[in-house]
């Protein structure tokens, strides 16, 4: 006599399985962010395939599941509702709530440099001068450069490093600045201080920021969706220049907190960080 066996899998839906998943996964994550997460994609809600979890507002299909195929006429448990977009969880390989964590980790960064750096001022809050900035240079800026650039404004950091804004009204502002930087960095006798090209394709160098010994700070730009930003520093005087495995948010960090970050500010700041405005 033949044995049989079926899989545990049989007996339980996507919605309690992502439910189980994500708590031994992800055990300080909410009950409403793994309810977030635990949606089924579009894909199968339009052909019919999601068979009934009342905590989703389920539905029967009639029809067949097969890919490829249109399900049947489907039964709502409740009033029928426009199918929601899908969720990032299925439309990008990283999920959620890795998001989330970067987000945070973002936000913790922030908050260790104001307090070296002192509360800012500034707190920029309309995103038009980041688009129109981006539309130009057909770049991205990596969310923690954003963050801290939004807190703090156009700003001389220890009478040492510049950071700009780009918000038109500003004097000193990073649009102008990086056409200008650009423009210096893309002409021959110029171009041979960098490892890579100045500009916003993979691996080019964006600059940032500049200081009064004589460094430009550049962002390195991904090579790929899922590669991490990095900082670069050029030592003009030298010539040098020195990739920095961190974010701008940590090179920032290490910079307020004494460390050699190719630009140092022991000599400038001996008892503690500050900034004024760019007049």
């Amino acid at each position: 006599m033949p044995i049989s066996y079926s899989s545990k899998a049989a007996d339980i839906n996507w919605y309690y399985f992502v439910i189980e998943f994500i708590d031994k996964t992800w055990p300080n994550f909410s009950a409403d962010q793994r309810k977030t997460a635990s949606r089924p994609p579009d894909r199968l809600l339009g052909q019919g395939c999601w068979r009934g979890c009342p905590q989703l507002g389920g539905f029967e299909s009639q029809g067949e599941c097969s890919d490829g195929e249109q399900g049947g006429s489907r039964r709502m448990e409740g009033p029928e509702r426009e199918q929601q977009p899908v969720h990032a969880l299925w439309s990008n390989p990283r999920p959620a709530f890795a998001r989330h964590a970067r987000r945070a980790q973002v936000m913790a960064t922030l908050a260790e440099i104001r307090a070296l750096l002192g509360e800012p001022g500034f707190n920029w809050q309309d995103p038009a001068p980041w688009s129109e900035t981006e539309s130009e240079f057909g770049i991205e800026f990596p969310a923690d450069f954003r963050e801290i650039v939004d807190a703090y404004g156009s700003v001389q950091i220890n009478n040492q490093l510049y950071l700009e804004h780009p918000a038109g009204h500003l004097l000193h502002n990073l649009r102008e600045s990086i056409r200008g930087d650009l423009e210096l960095f893309r002409e021959a006798d110029m171009a041979e201080y960098l490892p890579s090209p100045a500009g916003a394709n993979p691996g080019e160098l964006m600059p940032v920021a500049s200081a009064t010994t004589g460094e430009w700070v550049f962002l390195r730009v991904p090579d790929s969706p899922s590669s991490p930003w990095r900082v670069l520093v050029q030592e003009l005087d030298s010539p040098a220049w020195t990739l920095h495995e961190m974010t701008f948010g940590e090179w920032l960090l290490a910079y307020l907190k004494g460390d050699d970050v190719t630009v140092c500010s022991r000599n400038f700041a001996p008892d503690r960080p500050f900034f004024g405005p760019l007049s």
